[in-house]
């Protein structure tokens, strides 16, 4: 994601097709998508962003996944509190801006 946005940039949206692609081979299986923002701004805004992109994300897949049982994928925003990059560095912060996908066989 590009900073403060929470819309999906057209360059991943192969790896948005990977994910409807395993999602439809597990019908059952539920997803929860976590968003998270780089550490620039308030943590309000930081949270509220978070979930704004989870929730685009889980649209997106909702949208593009047919017969797909709504309550099967949720979204959570985690804003800036967990990093997997050093908000010091542009890498590290593009690394921050991101969707993790947790997805539970039944």
């Amino acid at each position: 994601f590009l900073p403060g946005r929470d819309t999906m940039q057209p360059e991943y949206y192969s790896l948005l097709k990977k994910l409807e692609t395993i999602l439809e081979e597990y019908p059952m299986a539920t997803a929860l998508l976590e968003g998270h923002t780089d550490a620039f701004g308030s943590d309000e805004n930081n949270l509220n962003l978070s979930q704004r992109r989870a929730e685009s994300v889980r649209s997106y897949l909702l949208a593009n996944i047919e017969g797909r049982d709504p309550t099967s994928l949720q979204s959570i925003g985690y804003g800036e509190s967990r990093p997997i990059g050093n908000n010091e560095t542009a890498e590290g912060r593009a690394k921050n801006r991101r969707i993790d996908l947790v997805i539970k066989m039944q």
